[in-house]
């Protein structure tokens, strides 16, 4: 019933801006990955305790420029997110609230 409300709710929106599917975090990545999306944002909040993994999935689809952000940045509540996010972006999200947000260099920086 949850996930048929989700699709009712988005209905609007189902194409190529919001795609549902029922799968782990981890496995949608990938079966967006298969399917060549590339995201002008995502938005992450999921299991607060695999948030590194969450992250390391999801950053390859986010397009130059583009953002990945996620809920429950809260230091008394959810130091595991907190920790995950600073360690993924060495400390330069930005948080609003309870979210953070990091937006990702307009052209990638070539590795060392």
């Amino acid at each position: 019933p949850l996930f048929e409300q989700f699709k009712k709710n988005v209905a609007p929106y189902i194409d190529n801006t919001v795609v549902p599917m029922v799968a782990s975090s981890v496995t949608s990545s990938q079966r967006l990955t298969e399917m060549g999306v590339v995201a002008d944002l995502v938005f992450l909040d999921a299991d607060h305790t695999r948030v590194a993994e969450d992250i390391a999935a999801w950053l390859p689809l986010v397009r130059p420029g583009g953002i990945i952000c996620g809920h429950d940045y809260s230091p008394e509540v959810f130091g595991s997110v907190v920790r995950d996010v600073d360690t993924a972006f060495g400390n330069t999200a930005e948080v609003e609230s309870t979210v953070w947000i990091k937006r990702l260099p307009e052209v990638q920086e070539a590795a060392a």
